[in-house]
């Protein structure tokens, strides 16, 4: 194995990307760490059920904020809000919790 193969094998994606710098690892390694990170992901039948029940609960959630809440900015803020957190939330499953 080459030192950039053991390298990419020994240092997770969160990791590079999250104390990376050119300094610290190759380029390759860090390219390698967002190519995982930003490259689509196909999702298996159970990352598929469970990102339906996220996105259900996350749309139950922004019902409650309509019915409940006035229009304003302020809600419209929050339901930009819970729309990030259903994203970052089906992130979280693509990646495993990697990130």
């Amino acid at each position: 194995m080459s030192e950039e193969e053991n390298e990419r094998a020994t240092v997770t994606s969160s990791e590079v990307l999250n104390y990376g710098t050119l300094a610290r690892y190759s380029e390759a390694v860090i390219r390698g760490a967002l190519e995982q990170r930003f490259r689509y992901q196909q999702w298996s039948p159970e990352k598929m059920e469970r990102g339906k029940a996220v996105t259900d609960a996350f749309i139950g959630t922004a019902f409650t904020v309509i019915k409940n809440v006035p229009p304003c900015p302020t809600r419209t803020r929050v339901l930009n809000e819970i729309e990030t957190c259903r994203m970052m939330a089906n992130a979280a499953i693509t990646h495993d919790g990697s990130f």
